[in-house]
């Protein structure tokens, strides 16, 4: 699992070294991805050599006729989740810019800083954006669906595996369908987004710095180091979860204090290595190297750290009313603590502890992303729901009503996200138009568009451009196109379009050849290329 995620994490950063070089080309794309997805796999057989197919099988066709239920609701989740990611996305920050930053690096050739007030993120450190841009080369949307979807099965996984320290696999099992129980999950794994990865590449990390607890081998804690750097190439806000690493270097490993500081050091030190060329991107391009943290667009943290009761109302809000709804079975659970903390280990106290950390984080960071920010510390509630359930197995009464419960949560969650599907079934087989779907569900008041007629890019054409006014969610613009955001002096265009709004006074005499009602958007010509 380790080799996985190394190898996509340097796959993602291949992407980045081509697109600074300028030979960002689909062709060049697809060539070298067939090239490194060969290379890997004769690596990860050399790594894993000791792998018995035959055994592993047989492994597997016993854990499922022992827990033949847990994996089928597992699989019925997985089901939903793959059914959701073959509808056309429809998401927020997809359609504004996870896969729009990719579709406009590749149709620049290069991957470069954005100025103005739309792509503010375009520096930002982006590694699964760079995992979208070969998705965008060869199939579009569904594989970046996939790709994010991915990471969910992998996280899954890796919760599989660290319950099992701590449990059975029995116990492990339930634990992945706790996991499966939030509809966040579920619903992300449905788009392009990117927080899936994030926990993926957080709670690798946080495997390698228990391996280095228990081996006490420093190639643990270097691997630990670089994997939540990836997290942080993921989304930077991934910079926050430093404490849970911290108070595991500090707290638990077995060196004296000036080791765990020499560790601590190491490794916030090999955590922004990933991110450093990212950095430096952003400093050349805004004079920021975390931007657009600490600018206009910043992100604040920490404004209710004085205001203990909201701390308290968000942390149990978050499970009961949370925009993207979390599993309330971590609160229900919660109280248990109390009844089996004095049998806890010194390992699953750390479990337990770090759980708070992670949610003490989540309540004083930025809350724009309501449940999707919660996302990588949900393994962590998991496995130490997975804790508790392994202390409370010999009380039988107690243990049967806790699988009844978690039963009909995860069966609240299947029912929500399977009504949530059944309105883009019909395009995914075929029986309504891609059209017709994308008017139903975009949100053209927004700023949303869709060429719903082929006008746009009929009367446009591959060789020409446009200059928008008023868009924000580019990813169906298919025309070549500069955003009013960051046009510069100079730039050729030759066309306008508006969306909401009124032409500028500048362009006051161009004459409007097309107008969309359900967009809302009007083109306008002067019958010449013009500069700007």
């Amino acid at each position: 699992m380790f080799a996985i995620a190394f190898l996509i994490g340097l796959y993602a950063n291949l992407i980045f070294l081509i697109g600074l070089s300028g030979l960002l080309k689909p062709g060049i794309i697809v060539s070298f991805t067939v090239t490194y997805f060969f290379l890997a796999i004769i690596f990860w057989s050399k790594f894993d050599e000791k792998i018995n197919l035959r055994e592993i099988s047989s492994e597997v066709i016993n854990h499922f006729i022992k827990n033949r239920l847990w994996i089928i609701l597992i699989c019925l989740a997985v089901l939903i989740m793959v059914l959701g990611s073959l509808a056309p996305e429809t998401a927020f920050d997809a359609t504004w810019y996870h896969l729009t930053l990719a579709k406009l690096y590749l149709g620049f050739g290069d991957i470069r800083y954005i100025p103005g007030g739309l792509f503010y993120y375009s520096v930002m450190p982006k590694l699964v954006e760079l995992l979208y841009i070969p998705a965008l080369s060869i199939n579009g949307y569904i594989l970046a669906h996939f790709i994010h979807l991915s990471f969910a099965l992998l996280t899954g996984f890796v919760i599989y595996i660290l319950t099992k320290k701590f449990s059975t696999s029995y116990i492990a099992l339930i634990v992945i369908l706790i996991y499966f129980s939030n509809v966040v999950v579920l619903w992300e794994a449905t788009t392009a987004y990117i927080d899936l990865a994030r926990s993926f590449f957080e709670v690798m990390a946080l495997w390698g710095v228990i391996n280095y607890i228990e081996k006490k081998e420093k190639k643990w804690l270097i691997e630990s180091a670089v994997l939540f750097g990836l997290a942080i190439e993921t989304k930077l806000l991934a910079l926050t979860s430093l404490p849970i690493f911290l108070v595991v270097i500090f707290f638990f490993s077995f060196n004296k204090w000036k080791g765990k500081l020499a560790d601590g050091l190491i490794f916030m030190i090999l955590s922004l290595i990933p991110s450093f060329a990212w950095f430096v991107l952003a400093l050349v391009g805004t004079g920021n190297p975390i931007y657009p943290f600490f600018s206009n667009y910043d992100l604040n943290f920490g404004r209710d750290l004085l205001a203990f009761p909201r701390i308290i109302s968000d942390m149990i809000t978050i499970f009961i009313a949370s925009n993207d709804p979390v599993s309330p079975l971590y609160l229900v659970f919660a109280p248990l603590l109390l009844v089996i903390w004095r049998k806890l280990t010194r390992e699953e106290i750390m479990m337990v502890l770090l759980s708070g950390v992670g949610l003490v984080i989540w309540t004083l960071s930025p809350k724009t992303g309501g449940g999707r920010f919660l996302l990588p510390y949900l393994p962590l509630f998991s496995v130490t729901v997975g804790i508790i359930l392994y202390k409370i197995k010999n009380k039988k009464i107690l243990f049967k009503v806790s699988l009844i419960t978690i039963l009909i949560f995860f069966s609240i969650t299947v029912i929500y996200r399977g009504i949530a599907q059944l309105k883009s079934l019909p395009v995914i087989l075929g029986f309504e138009s891609k059209e017709s779907y994308l008017g139903k569900n975009l949100n053209f008041n927004y700023g949303d568009f869709y060429d719903f007629d082929g006008k746009f890019k009929e009367l446009i054409g591959p060789n020409k451009k446009v200059l928008l006014y008023g868009f924000h969610n580019l990813y169906y613009m298919d025309v070549p196109f500069i955003d009013a955001s960051y046009v510069q002096k100079g730039d050729r265009f030759d066309y306008v379009a508006t969306q909401h709004v009124l032409l500028p006074k500048r362009f006051s005499y161009w004459q409007p050849i097309y107008y969309n009602k359900i967009t809302d958007v009007t083109l306008y010509t002067l019958g010449q290329n013009w500069i700007y």
